[in-house]
């Protein structure tokens, strides 16, 4: 909810009737641009209330940038193990992704001036370990592919 409030007051609003088409048209820049902006204020305000949002936000952040570090390291696994030629091509796919978003999470650290380690993301890992479950399964074709379907879903959850 907090997250919430603050991306509100972050985003522009709705342009209004009379608003031009560039302006109906835009866009944000890049993905994550949402936690940039979040970051930036929080680098360019200060006070106690904030001081405590900044220590929750940092950890927040270490526990996805934990979470998406399991990824990279969980997804090759899924990708060797699915049955499926264009499910392995997904899963590749996802990991370039997933990539990506660490190396935003390192960009959002460096603003911040501040380390990303320290935080261990549990409920990644639980997920994870569903997830070398269902490839030891002893299912066939599209059943076991649609266990580690299920197992990856959850990660995104």
């Amino acid at each position: 909810m907090l997250m919430q409030s603050m991306t509100t007051q972050l985003l522009p609003t709705a342009p209004s009737r009379g608003a031009n088409k560039r302006q109906r048209a835009w866009s944000p820049p890049q993905p994550g641009w949402t936690l940039h902006l979040i970051v930036h204020r929080f680098c360019h305000t200060s006070g106690e209330d904030t001081a405590a949002l900044k220590d929750v936000l940092i950890d927040e952040l270490r526990d996805m940038y934990s979470a998406e570090n399991q990824l990279v390291k969980a997804l090759p696994k899924l990708a060797k193990g699915a049955k499926s030629s264009e499910l392995r091509k997904l899963f590749t796919a996802h990991l370039e992704e997933t990539k990506g978003q660490v190396e935003r999470l390192k960009s959002v650290f460096e603003t911040l001036d501040t380390k990303p380690t320290g935080e261990h993301c549990n409920g990644m890992e639980g997920v994870i370990e569903e997830g070398a479950d269902a490839l030891e399964k002893d299912e066939e074709g599209a059943s076991f592919d649609s266990g580690i379907i299920g197992a990856a879903l959850r990660t995104e959850h």
